[in-house]
């Protein structure tokens, strides 16, 4: 399925004449708690070539892909994610913190978490996990029968804002590591839970559970003040203009040392790769070596200074 998900990636790129800075995981696969039926949730952050923000009328910010199979893939310019960024948008911060990655250019991830964490304001993230917990807990979970996957989503929705009322940052992604803000009594049911969740489909009913229905309905009641006391926003322009000018405009300088055989075969240096040998002869025999032989570019980081690199 990896190589499904690169493959619809990289024609991402031809077709809408883009590059894709980061994919990764998003949903109950990254949650930790996926169905056997479950999509994969495919998303993307991308750049259009640098004179493309230079125009009046700037490129799209969003690509939305049809349901391909069970390949859910859509993705935001950089200009857009930065400035959501800014406001610790929930979605966003779940995507730069995913523990299922599927590519991210060079320095990526190390940049924008790092800039996550200076702009960082509590008070927008704690709303938007209190308003998913709200919509599951006040509509879906109101049923006389429910699904595993309401009860887990609006669990996970609460204990991220208790997470981050408790003062410790953005929090994880993975459901696991969320469990330890939940009362004994309350991760005394979340075994049944998972496994609920993991033999069924998405569409099957269980019975409610009484016990956890006053759990997130008292704890949703309790935060609601406590919310209040955290800052709305945190002004740090700076360093997203900062960020934004790096991937856009930046070229970073390369050294000839750095021209390894894993980096001429990136897509960015690489023109052409063949097998030479046995095996393009078809004289190849049990243990042959797989000779591979190519063609690559360096990149302006290296082609304008003093260093060259003739053959790796």
């Amino acid at each position: 399925m990896n190589q499904e998900i690169i493959k619809l990636l990289n024609q991402i790129e031809v077709d809408h004449k883009v590059t894709i800075l980061y994919a990764c995981e998003s949903g109950s696969r990254a949650w930790g708690f996926a169905s056997e039926d479950s999509d994969f949730d495919i998303r993307f952050l991308y750049k259009s070539a640098p004179q493309e923000y230079l125009r009046v009328f700037p490129p799209t910010d969003t690509i939305n892909l049809p349901l391909i199979g069970d390949l859910d893939a859509s993705g935001w310019d950089v200009r857009k994610a930065l400035g959501l960024l800014g406001k610790s948008n929930g979605s966003l911060l779940e995507w730069l913190h995913s523990p299922i990655i599927y590519q991210a250019a060079d320095g990526f991830l190390t940049r924008w978490q790092r800039a996550a964490r200076d702009v960082f304001s509590q008070k927008p993230l704690i709303d938007h996990y209190r308003g998913l917990a709200k919509q599951m807990i006040y509509g879906k979970l109101q049923e006389e029968q429910v699904r595993a996957k309401d009860y887990l989503y609006a669990l996970r929705s609460l204990l991220c804002a208790e997470w981050i009322m408790a003062d410790r940052g953005i929090p994880p992604v993975p459901f696991a590591e969320l469990i330890e803000c939940a009362p004994d009594s309350i991760i005394e049911l979340i075994p049944t839970l998972l496994a609920e969740k993991a033999k069924t489909k998405e569409s099957e009913r269980m019975e409610k559970i009484p016990a956890l229905d006053h759990f997130l309905q008292s704890c949703l009641m309790e935060n609601s003040g406590r919310s209040m006391s955290f800052a709305k926003t945190s002004d740090r322009s700076d360093v997203i203009d900062s960020l934004y000018r790096h991937e856009i405009f930046h070229r970073r300088p390369e050294r000839a040392e750095d021209y390894t055989l894993e980096r001429v075969r990136r897509k960015d240096t690489l023109l052409f790769e063949t097998i030479a040998g046995s095996y393009a002869y078809g004289t190849q025999v049990e243990g042959s070596d797989q000779d591979l032989r190519g063609v690559f570019v360096a990149t302006p980081g290296l082609m304008g200074g003093l260093d060259e690199v003739l053959q790796v």
